[in-house]
């Protein structure tokens, strides 16, 4: 411990009294990419009512900087730009995503869901290049993107694009990997379960001049691979050089790893027909390596 490091004490933060911080709990912390500034929500006095605030890193001091009613905060590239969601109502349903450039304190609304059955969830692709708006319930999901930096070509980079048009009883999750988007879907309908992995090149989103894509237009991503029969996707994860599909194959944990320079797929199985595999961190968007643990119900003594 004694190259140990304090990021954040809340006696440092000017807004949480001596008389509140033993009733006051940090709920997230994040970085931006240099790691020079980090932004967090507390619940000050166990309200469960979040503010947000900015830290520089680099000269070890509070920013002037607080949010009021806050569920999430992300970083833009660099150090100008703050994202937040903002929430309302007795649900403080997540509703807003709002911008705050922390050079002038100017904040401009970006997205807005008056759907009152709606939450907002905002995220960073793992290559750092596009925040993701997930507007959902838990029958349909609605998704837009912003480029975290200004990108050439993309249609008006100020302002998010819807890319995943709603569709009744169709969960969604989105990444980005190089210079294309993956979409894994879930189809409910009755009894029946459907699942998709779909792609859609940059290239294919700036084509369409601000247009939403179709479902239509998105690729079936798994159709080079030799066989998808009784195949069922857990998990999901990519990095630069690779992806991972975690799944089952009539019941059998698999893991489908596919070489994004080569386009070719190879599988890991595990010998055993029962169990589960459950993926690591695997945070490195970098990384050469996957790391994951294998869980089995059988006890050997």
């Amino acid at each position: 411990m004694e190259n140990s490091e304090i990021l954040l004490d809340l006696a440092e933060i000017p807004f949480v009294s001596d008389r509140l911080r033993q009733k006051t709990t940090i709920d997230k912390f994040t970085m931006n990419d240099d790691h020079s500034l980090a932004a967090f929500t507390l619940d000050v006095g166990h309200t469960e009512v979040l503010t947000g605030a900015v830290k520089d890193m680099d000269a070890g001091r509070m920013m002037q900087v607080t949010l009021n009613n806050v569920c999430q905060v992300e970083f833009g590239a660099g150090k100008d730009h703050l994202f937040f969601t903002e929430t309302e109502g007795i649900n403080r349903r997540p509703f807003k995503v709002t911008r705050l450039d922390l050079k002038t304190g100017e904040k401009s609304t970006i997205f807005v869901d008056d759907d009152p059955t709606h939450y907002i969830d905002i995220s960073v692709s793992k290559d750092r290049k596009f925040l993701i708006i997930n507007s959902s319930t838990k029958e349909d999901s609605e998704i837009w993107v912003l480029p975290r930096a200004p990108i050439e070509g993309w249609p008006d980079s100020s302002l998010p694009k819807k890319v995943v048009a709603r569709n009744h009883n169709m969960s969604a999750s989105l990444w980005h990997v190089r210079d294309f988007f993956i979409l894994i879907t879930k189809e409910l309908s009755g009894e029946a379960k459907s699942q998709r992995i779909l792609a859609l090149t940059d290239a294919e989103i700036v084509e369409g001049n601000g247009t939403t894509p179709k479902l239509s237009q998105w690729r079936d991503y798994l159709d080079l691979y030799e066989s998808t029969d009784d195949l069922v996707i857990t998990e999901f994860d990519s990095f630069e050089n690779f992806i991972a599909i975690y799944c089952k194959r009539n019941g059998k944990p698999e893991i489908l790893i596919q070489d994004l320079d080569t386009k070719t797929f190879d599988s890991v199985n595990i010998d055993q027909d029962v169990g589960e595999i459950h993926p690591g961190i695997n945070q490195d968007y970098n990384a050469q390596e996957l790391t994951f643990t294998y869980e089995s119900p059988f006890v050997y003594e």
